[in-house]
């Protein structure tokens, strides 16, 4: 399947790793993407913004600063994507934290571990949810959401996440849900 003009795909988590690499994929698969990448790490996203460039020169890059592991913050990224984007045909999700605390509470009261590798998922899902949606229904567009959450870690998460991205595709069929946990990556 031939890959849509004005492709729109949303990346939260890491500025490193698995995610910058699927971010460039992207970028060299696409013809005029519009990327987002939501993280903390101005400096690195700034990076990888100019080499998505030397990649697709006709790609445009946006990144928003925002912890993602407070889930009002989440809210207030979609918010800010949903006010410039009718569709998002790609979120890919690679938030977590390897910590050895048994507890880091945030303000909001949850755990930062928990709140990274399985609230704001699914709080960003849900809420681009209209966005995903409205690209399924476009004729020769793609829908899809991907997570990747390291299987060694919080298993008890990856459970969670497994059973609510089932559910999510039964409700939403005209969206792939892919929730891969490999090894250390």
């Amino acid at each position: 399947m031939a890959v849509p003009l004005d492709t729109v795909g949303v990346f939260v988590g890491g500025t490193a790793g698995i995610r910058e690499f699927a971010l460039k994929a992207f970028a060299q698969r696409t013809t005029d993407p519009k990327i987002y990448i939501v993280g903390r790490n101005g400096t690195a996203a700034a990076t990888i913004a100019e080499q998505v460039k030397e990649l697709n020169p006709e790609s445009e890059v946006v990144f928003i600063k925002a912890d993602t592991s407070l889930l009002a913050n989440v809210d207030a990224v979609c918010k800010e994507i949903q006010s410039k984007e009718d569709m998002v045909n790609f979120l890919f999700v690679t938030t977590g934290s390897v910590s050895f605390k048994s507890r880091d509470e945030k303000s909001e009261g949850s755990d930062r571990k928990l709140s990274l590798t399985y609230y704001s998922r699914m709080r960003f899902v849900h809420n681009l949810l209209p966005e995903l949606t409205a690209a399924s229904k476009e004729p020769n567009s793609l829908s899809r959401m991907v997570t990747v959450l390291l299987r060694n870690c919080h298993y008890h998460a990856n459970v969670m996440n497994d059973f609510g991205y089932e559910e999510l595709a039964k409700q939403h069929p005209g969206t792939a849900f892919v929730h891969l946990f490999p090894g250390y990556a």
